[in-house]
């Protein structure tokens, strides 16, 4: 009778275990390099074309032809995607990516920046999920003149719960002209990073609280044996 009971609460607690275990933690989803301490693009993918014919470093501060000195927001070095000198400057080749697991929330620092405003297209700063667009920053939205124009450094915290239960994602920022002409428009970027998914805490309680009978109960059976 006893070991009977005993093997019932066995599978009870191994099946909840194999819950906690099961359910998507993201706390293995993390951006590699997200704060660019390494001084390069270190963990960071862009392909061949993108690497030759892109605008996209690791610096440890810029100044623009007017004089203003952008550093980065926290430690030693932030990235850059764009140029204000290249003759092409296209969004698309200059791009940054990284793969990681599936996670609640991707959260980054900005500074987006842009001068001699083109009416249109307008240049832009993009972050993109997989092939979906989940932000994005026009030129238009703070240049509508030839002197230079910027956000500053600016805080993003983006919600991608919608993407959980995928095994992984692909976060990429772009910054530049849509057509590739010299249309003077990037973006700094600095501290990105991502979110673990916590196990809900009612399946913990619910778990632990199993565990816990599983213990009392097998003292309880000990004690009857003797």
């Amino acid at each position: 009778m006893f070991e009977k009971e005993e093997l019932i609460v066995k599978k009870v607690c191994l099946y909840i275990m194999l819950i906690l275990f099961a359910f998507p933690l993201s706390a293995k989803a993390s951006i590699a390099n997200g704060d660019f301490e390494t001084g390069d693009l270190s963990s960071w993918e862009r392909n061949l074309v993108e690497s030759l014919l892109g605008n996209a470093d690791v610096i440890d501060s810029y100044t623009f032809e007017d004089g203003t000195t952008i550093n980065p927001y926290a430690g030693n070095y932030m990235a850059m995607l764009g140029s204000d000198t290249s003759l092409i400057n296209m969004k698309r080749l200059n791009k940054i990516k990284q793969t990681t697991k599936a996670t609640t929330s991707l959260e980054f620092m900005y500074n987006f920046w842009s001068y001699r405003h083109r009416l249109y297209p307008p240049s832009s700063f993009e972050v993109r999920v997989n092939d979906d667009s989940v932000f994005s920053f026009s030129e238009s939205e703070i240049d509508q003149s030839n002197e230079l124009n910027s956000t500053g450094w600016t805080y993003v915290s983006l919600d991608l719960s919608d993407y959980i239960g995928e095994d992984s994602i692909t976060i990429s920022f772009l910054a530049g002209d849509e057509y590739g002409v010299c249309s003077p428009t990037g973006v700094f970027l600095d501290n990105i990073n991502v979110h673990a998914t916590p196990i809900p805490g009612a399946i913990w309680l619910f778990g632990t609280g199993m565990l816990g009978l599983w213990g009392m109960r097998r003292k309880k059976i000990g004690c009857a044996r003797t």
